[in-house]
């Protein structure tokens, strides 16, 4: 399968832009989202991953609660990356991120979507198990349990 080209993501996005609907980004959204053209790459969060090579992506919006891109590659819905914001050859800034979906919009070319989330380094050294987040069924590690107030607690 050919990869798409950084010209040939950037003329989808135009294209793309043509089709967007600006009342339902606003009446949908928890923030408000501001169209950018920016060159990114994700990076698996899973070192046991099977994908090690970073994956190019180029921003179509950003908020402050996440990301919408294409890519050359499919993305698993509720995979969790790091996202790189490259700028002039160097990385500016990273954000973990988990992909809420992603669809073919065209042969080698995908539209995704994805939220901000905390990034798993953070969690294990605040005390979760790194075995819990593999599993993704042990929100709060086992002996802190008891610790955990309720927000109606609060």
């Amino acid at each position: 399968m050919s990869k798409s080209g950084p010209d040939s993501l950037l003329q989808e996005l135009t294209r793309l832009e043509t089709l967007r609907d600006p009342h339902f980004a606003k009446s949908v959204r928890a923030f408000e989202r501001y169209v950018v053209r920016f060159d990114a790459e994700l990076h698996p969060m899973d070192r046991a991953s099977k994908t090690q090579t970073p994956i190019p992506i180029q921003l179509r919006d950003l908020s402050r609660g996440g990301i919408g891109f294409v890519c050359s590659e499919p993305l698993e819905p509720q995979s969790i990356w790091h996202v790189s914001f490259i700028k002039d050859g160097y990385c500016i800034g990273t954000q973990a991120l988990v992909v809420r979906h992603c669809r073919l919009i065209k042969e080698t070319t995908y539209l995704a979507g994805a939220q901000f989330c905390i990034s798993s380094g953070l969690l294990i050294q605040m005390g979760i198990k790194p075995s819990a987040l593999r599993d993704g069924n042990q929100a709060i590690p086992s002996d802190q349990q008891d610790n955990f107030l309720s927000p109606d607690d609060l």
